[in-house]
């Protein structure tokens, strides 16, 4: 049995385009300095939010903690706690 030689480059896709890889750099930048400030807190599960949308701006009167959900609303996104308030919805209707 031969050994199969490594492909790194197609192992290292999932890292993203450099545009991704900005983006995700400015986030965990926005994170660091959130902790450093006592704003947020490791493993909170929570998302940082740029009041003035400049997500350059990390003056702490700029930011604010919002958990995931709120922080998808805000942004007008869909995300999966829409979908679970709505079997929620459900639940208690079926119950009535």
């Amino acid at each position: 049995m031969t050994k199969r030689k490594r492909d790194y480059v197609h192992e290292n896709i999932w890292k993203g385009t450099r545009e991704q890889k900005r983006l995700r750099a400015m986030r965990n930048r926005n994170r660091r300095i959130a902790l450093q400030k006592g704003i947020a807190e490791k493993g909170d599960g929570t998302s940082i939010h740029h009041i003035d949308g400049n997500p350059a701006n990390n003056d702490p009167d700029n930011l604010i903690i919002l958990d995931h959900c709120t922080h998808t609303e805000l942004h007008g996104g869909e995300n999966e706690c829409d979908d679970a308030k709505r079997i929620i919805r459900q639940f208690k209707e079926e119950e009535s």
